[in-house]
């Protein structure tokens, strides 16, 4: 296993050090950043010791150290006598985003006051990849919006709000929000689906980054609430959505299977199939001839 682990792709103190840590702890740190950053782990998925210690190269004992102490955080969930991804539903999610929200806001106040320079830089540089990012993605199509270059888009957005959230000087703020991160992160991408957004998410930290230079700590937090709750609002709109497409009905694509459905129901099996030789179109003309025979024996 190596011996750093770094939940950014900053050099900020929100990377870790798990040199000096026990097995546990390194195992905790590891395990939390792939839960971070995706690595492959989908909502509900489950987690196995045997598995996770191949990976890492260490015995169970700290794996299953690690996660439970991830389960009693709330970012894993039990289910028998296993582990998987926490999936949440739309209540926790609404107050997840919220609590953030709440968070961030008080976080880029703090941050405007005591942010120093070195500090400011390394904020300046985290924007001006974002704006790169974003150029290029508004060049691509939507699916390659939604792949690894939009991956990439997600995760700096992320790292612009904890390199904030690290300037405010409270690690157990950055904590807080990260965990929330993890919890909710598979739905911030669709912010990064549409041309507006895009624009939109550059603009505002463009603004929130001018304000925490100028130490202007009122303007700071007047942007960032504005700006998380047009976020909890799309979020939330693309949970909605998500669910609909979930519960609604299955698109028939397959047309044989309906129509042979709809024959046994009607109780004509046979009579529509296409390969029936005995199946005919009754020709206008024969119905004509057979009228005209019914009306000349009624006259008689």
């Amino acid at each position: 296993m190596t011996t750093t682990t770094t939940t950014t792709t900053s050099k900020s103190a929100i990377a870790v050090n798990t040199a000096s840590m026990s097995l546990a702890d390194r195992a905790y740190h590891h395990i939390r950043e792939k839960l971070l950053m995706g690595g492959g782990l989908a909502e509900g998925q489950k987690l196995t010791q045997e598995s996770l210690a191949e990976e890492f190269g260490i015995s169970r004992t700290p794996i299953r150290e690690a996660l439970g102490r991830l389960a009693s955080e709330g970012l894993l969930e039990r289910d028998v006598d296993s582990l998987g991804v926490k999936a949440i539903n739309r209540v926790e999610l609404e107050e997840l985003l919220l609590l953030r929200q709440s968070l961030e806001v008080l976080g880029v106040g703090l941050a405007a006051k005591r942010a120093t320079d070195p500090q400011l830089r390394e904020l300046r540089m985290i924007f001006d990849h974002l704006r790169t990012l974003t150029r290029e993605l508004v060049r691509k199509s939507l699916r390659e919006r939604q792949g690894e270059l939009g991956d990439q888009l997600a995760m700096t957005d992320m790292l612009f709000h904890m390199q904030i959230l690290d300037m405010a000087g409270s690690p157990r703020l950055v904590k807080m929000v990260t965990d929330f991160h993890v919890l909710t992160r598979r739905y911030h991408h669709h912010m990064f689906r549409t041309l507006p957004n895009l624009a939109r998410v550059l603009l505002e930290h463009w603004r929130i980054m001018r304000a925490v230079t100028r130490h202007d700590a009122k303007a700071s937090q007047r942007l960032m609430r504005r700006a998380l709750s047009i976020t909890r609002r799309r979020v939330l709109h693309f949970y909605d959505q998500e669910q609909r497409h979930r519960s609604a009905p299955p698109t028939v694509t397959d047309f044989s299977a309906l129509r042979d459905r709809l024959v046994e129901l009607s109780g004509l099996r046979g009579s529509l199939a296409e390969d029936d030789p005995s199946r005919k179109v009754p020709d206008v003309s024969d119905r004509r001839r057979r009228r005209r025979r019914c009306r000349s024996r009624d006259s008689e």
